[in-house]
Order: structure tokens, then sequence, then C-alpha cells
């Protein structure tokens, strides 16, 4: 791989972390797929097929699913449903529990995100 195009994928890497890391914000990721999408036409082909597949198997969903972290905030250990049938969580201690399995899950989104570009491209880079 020609050094332009080991750069472009570094680029890109480094905003699909950032994509994962800015999980709180839909907009924030929402930009930076955008920003991904703009090395569409700077990247080979096939490289650039996976790594579109990769965004929308994996980045696309926590933006644009609205029940994405359905599996985390609304587990029954945390809370319960009121008659409205809004989730309410139980106590301060389930919200920090909940706030550290979403961070856990993005951790090992980023590994496997490392674990992809280094297992696709022969990308060694940790950002």
């Amino acid at each position: 791989m020609d050094k332009k195009t080991e750069t472009k994928l570094i680029e890109c890497h480094i905003l699909m972390c950032e994509a994962l890391k800015g999980y709180e914000d839909r907009a924030f990721q929402s930009n930076k797929i955008f920003e991904i999408r703009q090395y569409s036409n700077q990247l080979p082909e096939d490289m650039n097929n996976k790594i579109t597949e990769y965004v929308k198997q994996v980045i696309r969903p926590m933006v644009y699913d609205a029940d994405y972290w359905s599996f985390i905030e609304k587990d029954e250990n945390y809370g319960a449903y009121d008659d409205d049938h809004h989730f309410i969580i139980n106590s301060d201690f389930s919200l920090e529990r909940i706030i550290f399995r979403k961070y856990h899950y993005i951790h090992d989104l980023l590994e496997e995100l490392s674990k992809f570009m280094y297992e696709e491209f022969g990308l060694d880079y940790d950002s």
C-alpha cells in the first residue's frame, strides 16, 4: 500500500473512532459519517466499500436507530415502565451502571474497529 492510501485510511480510522466516541451526540456522529464519505473517491474502491459497509453496520445504527441503546437503557435491572410506558430509572446507581455499560460497549467497539482495520488493511494504528 502506498503512503498516500495509508494516510487516507488512518484519517478514516480516526474519523470512525471519533464517531464512536461521540456516541452521546447523534449530530456529531452524523457529521463524522459525512466526513468519512468524503474519502470515497480518495480510496481504492475495494477499501472504500469495506469502510462504507463497516460504517453502515456499526456506526450508522447509533445515529438513526432511536432504540439503539434500549438493550442497556431499558434493562429491567435498572428500572421499570410506568403506566404511560416510559422507562423510569430506579436509582442513581442504576444510572451510573447504564453510563458505564455504554462506555464499555463503546470501548469494545473501538477495539473491534482497530482489529477490523488491521485485518482488512494491515493498518496498525491506534487512535
